[in-house]
């Protein structure tokens, strides 16, 4: 006994199915380019792990190309990235968002790819035009733009190239923008990389960037040593301080720029890095070396 097979009426009649359609890319230019992630999907990506990888993949991608050009050991540790040891670590930073919230200006001195400008945008009231970032070399800003996927006309934040020594308006944009302008700078892991005499001089020119009114400050954080004192490194003669000698290099910066100022310094922490892979790097033994964060005030 037989039975008829039923057809589809898309299949050929003796049964064989049917060609896979030819690919053609072209016809892909006929649908839509571009796709936003309902927020359904972005929910259930976020639940699997996916967009947790790609942003992981995307930040150590970042950290090669940012390394390969500054093998700095902040690069390799992630430190451009992790928000936890900056700005939200600092006791003075409520102060410091009520300064942008009123109006103030800030500039970021050696603003690397720009991550502390970005979190304090992320706060509301304070929008993109008010927050600028200086670092002398541009290579750095062009990499925070590829790091954020963003740009400056995205965030309304305005960072460029400029040396801090650099006193001419005709050369220097942050001298002919902000001098006597800003409620705040912000300086990360900067003054250590110089001896004293050049501390000063950079803290002179930080200073000339505020207007010259009480409440406003300086703000950051820095390497420093049990033992006050100048050490050798790769890049130089450095002087790394205690909280003492800080207070003191500020004195002679209050003695020369004819203000008064107020010296905040945290407990001074034993530096270590930890990477997140969990190998530590430590400075040099002979160093101490330590950090700690600072808030200097004019008063």
């Amino acid at each position: 006994m037989s039975t008829d097979s039923t057809t589809t009426g898309t299949e050929p009649r003796d049964g064989t199915p049917p060609a896979a359609p030819q690919p053609d890319a072209s016809q892909l230019s006929s649908y839509p380019a571009g796709y936003t992630c309902p927020p359904l999907t972005t929910e259930v990506m976020l639940q699997h792990g996916v967009v947790a990888q790609l942003l992981s993949a995307h930040i150590q991608r970042l950290r090669e190309k940012a390394f390969a050009a500054f093998p700095y050991p902040g690069i390799a540790l992630y430190q451009f990235i992790e928000f936890s040891g900056g700005l939200p670590s600092y006791p003075r930073l409520d102060s410091l968002l009520s300064l942008l919230r009123a109006g103030g200006i800030l500039l970021d001195v050696g603003c690397g790819m720009g991550s502390e400008l970005r979190y304090l945008r992320s706060h509301s009231g304070i929008p993109g035009e008010q927050l600028f970032g200086a670092d002398i070399n541009p290579a750095f800003i062009e990499l925070g733009h590829e790091l954020f996927m963003d740009s400056p006309e995205s965030t309304g934040i305005r960072q460029g190239a400029a040396d801090i020594f650099d006193t001419r308006p005709e050369s220097s944009w942050i001298v002919r923008e902000l001098k006597g302008k800003c409620a705040a700078v912000h300086a990360a892991s900067f003054l250590h990389l110089f001896d004293w005499a050049r501390q000063v001089e950079a803290a002179l020119r930080m200073v000339g960037f505020l207007e010259r009114k009480k409440g406003n400050f300086v703000v950051g954080r820095l390497a420093g040593s049990r033992a006050a004192g100048q050490y050798r490194h790769a890049l130089g003669d450095v002087w790394r301080h205690t909280p003492e000698s800080f207070a003191e290099m500020w004195r002679e910066v209050g003695t020369r720029s004819g203000l008064a100022f107020d010296v905040e310094c945290t407990e001074p922490e034993i530096l270590v890095f930890e990477a997140p892979e969990g190998e530590k790097w430590s400075l040099p033994a002979e160093e101490q070396a330590t950090q700690f964060r600072f808030c200097v005030t004019v008063v």
